[in-house]
C-alpha cells in the first residue's frame, strides 16, 4: 500500500473511533456538505434550483465534514477521493456514490519553470497528508526520478498560496480558485494541471479521481432510490457550467469573494465528467494501480 495512504489511514482509524455512524434523517430533503472550491458550484445550484429536495453547506475542513458524515449531520460528503478511500479500509462503513470532479488543481510555482527537475532541492507544498493532491504528485515524482530530489510540505491551500506569494515556497499545488487567483495577479505561475500530471502516469487518460461523494451505508441505501435523479440533475448543471462559465463565474463571484474573471478562469481549469458506474470502476481500478494502493473492490460501490 502507498505510505502516504497509509499514514492517513491512522487519522480514519482515529475517526472510527471517535464518531458514532447512526443513520442521519431529514425531513424529505438530502443534506449535503461540500467545500468550497469551483468544485461546489454544481451542488449550490442543485440547492437552488430543487430546495425542497436538498440542503447544502460547504466547509473548509475536510476532517471535520468526514466526522460530520459520520455522526450523522449530513447524508452526502463531496470531498477527496482518498478521505473516503481511507475511511472505507479502516472502518468499512462508508460508499463511493460518484465522482464528479477529476482534475481541479495545478502545481503553481514562484518562478516560471520548464519542468519539475528545476524544483531539485526544493519543495512542493501539498494540502494534506494522504490527500488525492500528495498521492499524486509523490506518484509523479517516483516517475520522474525526483521523488529524493523535491520535498513535500503541508499547509492549507490558503496557507500554501501566502508562501508563494511571499516567495517562501518554490511551488504549491493549489485548487481552484485560488490558483487562478494568483496566476491573474502575477504573483505565481501555472506549470500543470492536475490532469495533465495524471495523464503523465496513465499513459493519455486525465481523469483522476479528486472530489467524489460519499455516504453512510445505511445512508446509501436510504436515498439510493434518488441518487440517479441527483447524478442526472448534476450531470446536467454540470454541462450548463461548463458550455457557459462566464455566467457562472459572474452568479459566484461575490459567493468567493473574487473577480468574476478569476471564477469562469477557475471553471475552465477544472475537468468535470459523470462517466457512469462502469467506466468509472475502471478508472478507480486504473487509479489504484498507478498510486499503488489496494482497489476497494465492488463492495466499495455496493449500496
Amino acid at each position: 500500500m502507498n505510505k502516504n495512504i497509509a499514514s492517513f489511514m491512522l487519522a480514519a482509524v482515529f475517526s472510527a473511533v471517535l464518531f458514532a455512524s447512526p443513520s442521519p434523517e431529514t425531513d424529505g430533503q438530502i443534506s449535503m456538505a461540500y467545500p468550497k472550491t469551483i468544485s461546489s458550484i454544481p451542488f449550490l445550484e442543485l440547492a437552488e434550483r430543487h430546495p425542497g429536495d436538498y440542503e447544502g453547506r460547504d466547509f473548509t475542513d475536510h476532517p471535520q465534514a468526514l466526522g460530520q458524515l459520520l455522526n450523522g449531520e449530513i447524508d452526502l460528503l463531496a470531498s477527496g477521493f482518498t478521505v473516503g478511500y481511507t475511511r472505507y479500509q479502516a472502518a468499512g462503513d462508508i460508499r463511493y456514490l460518484f465522482g464528479h470532479v477529476w482534475g481541479i488543481s495545478s502545481i503553481m510555482t514562484s518562478s516560471e519553470i520548464s519542468g519539475l527537475e528545476e524544483l531539485s532541492g526544493g519543495s512542493i507544498y501539498v494540502p494534506f497528508e494522504g490527500s488525492p493532491i500528495e498521492v499524486q504528485i509523490s506518484a509523479l515524482l517516483e516517475e520522474l526520478g525526483l521523488a529524493d530530489e523535491i520535498e513535500l510540505s503541508y499547509a492549507p491551500f490558503p496557507q500554501a498560496a501566502g508562501l508563494l506569494v511571499q516567495g517562501k515556497a518554490d511551488a504549491a499545488v493549489l485548487v481552484e480558485p485560488i490558483a487562478s487567483k494568483l496566476e491573474a495577479s502575477g504573483n505565481a505561475f501555472r506549470f500543470q494541471t492536475i490532469q495533465d500530471s495524471y495523464a503523465l502516469l496513465s499513459g493519455g487518460e486525465m481523469r483522476s479521481p479528486q472530489v467524489s461523494v460519499f455516504a453512510l451505508e445505511a445512508t446509501a441505501a436510504r436515498v439510493s432510490d434518488e441518487l440517479e435523479q441527483l447524478q442526472d440533475r448534476l450531470s446536467r448543471i454540470t454541462a450548463e457550467i461548463v458550455e457557459d462559465p462566464a455566467y457562472y463565474g459572474n452568479k459566484y463571484a461575490e459567493y468567493f469573494e473574487l473577480p468574476a474573471p478569476v471564477i469562469q478562469r477557475g471553471l475552465q481549469q477544472a475537468l468535470f465528467d459523470f462517466p457512469g458506474e462502469e467506466e468509472e470502476v475502471e478508472l478507480i481500478q486504473l487509479y489504484s494501480r498507478i498510486m499503488n494502493i489496494e482497489d476497494p473492490g465492488a463492495e466499495f460501490h455496493t449500496y
